[in-house]
């Protein structure tokens, strides 16, 4: 069972998919976004790919991105996670319509924040998504084990300029060795268990593979994504192969399928910000 981090969500970017947009369509696929910060909003906008959203998370190190369907990101659980293992930085995904196992309208959970205004355009369906997150409400979609994988390897298009072709070949494998002992170095300095596979070669190594048992976020500022000519070093969260859902504040993880919305529950009133 994954050890769900119960840390307060101080930076929260609320997203909503503009209307006739699905990620059905691909690249294009346009959404409004609202930023909060201590509780505050402070930035907005409109018309933006999942790339510029991808861009804000990393720039702002957002805590989570805040949804009313976690479809809106993905056409199917497949995409959603292949979409995310791209991004640089990873933040924790909130559901915030789903209530022990229940969907509820976004225009009915507004509700509870002194927002009475019907329903809500996407921009402010937004703002609503990212305050109800920091007021505790919704649940943590979980998509990836307490596990990474990196993956040293030599680069994609790889050229030997000048150099002969066994003297090239030797200096990849010496340079996937020489980066294979700087990971491995770094994670033993931090005491980050992990398991590590490598194919050996005449003059050093032609490929090596850590398995790390903790969560990408861990990994932040220790170990980075590189992509050069010569070598590449790849980073990716290992994914749970399903979606699953944990209340917010809870531990222990539910298996939810969400087909149907519940009438408002009682929350208490939270003043809006």
């Amino acid at each position: 069972m994954n050890e769900i981090p119960n840390l307060p969500l101080r930076k929260i970017l609320g997203i909503d998919i503009l209307p006739g947009n699905s990620p059905q369509k691909g690249k294009n696929t346009r959404y409004a976004y609202a930023l909060l910060i201590d509780g505050k909003i402070r930035k907005r906008g409109e018309g933006v790919s999942f790339k510029d959203l991808a861009d804000i998370v990393t720039s702002y190190k957002v805590d989570a991105i805040a949804l009313d369907n976690i479809y809106e990101i993905g056409s199917n659980s497949e995409e959603i996670i292949s979409r995310l293992q791209k991004m640089e930085y990873i933040p924790r995904i909130i559901q915030v319509n789903l209530i022990q196992g229940k969907l509820y309208k976004l225009e009915n959970l507004a509700l509870t924040l002194n927002l009475k205004e019907g329903k809500p355009s996407p921009l402010k369906s937004a703002e609503i998504c990212a305050l109800l997150a920091y007021h505790g409400v919704g649940s943590e979609v979980l998509l990836f084990e307490n596990e990474t994988k990196i993956v040293i390897s030599k680069g994609r298009n790889v050229s030997q300029g000048g150099m002969s072709k066994e003297r090239y070949r030797r200096n990849i494998e010496l340079m996937i060795l020489r980066l294979t002992k700087e990971v491995k170095e770094i994670l033993d300095r931090h005491r980050i268990d992990y398991d590590l596979y490598a194919r050996k070669a005449e003059s050093g190594l032609e490929r090596s593979a850590f398995i790390v048992y903790a969560p990408r976020g861990k990994l932040y500022g220790l170990v980075k994504k590189r992509k050069t000519q010569d070598v590449q070093v790849n980073i990716q969260p290992i994914s749970k192969g399903t979606v699953e859902f944990i209340p917010l504040g809870e531990k222990s993880v539910k298996r939810y399928t969400p087909n149907r919305y519940a009438s408002i529950p009682e929350f208490p009133q939270v003043s809006q910000c």
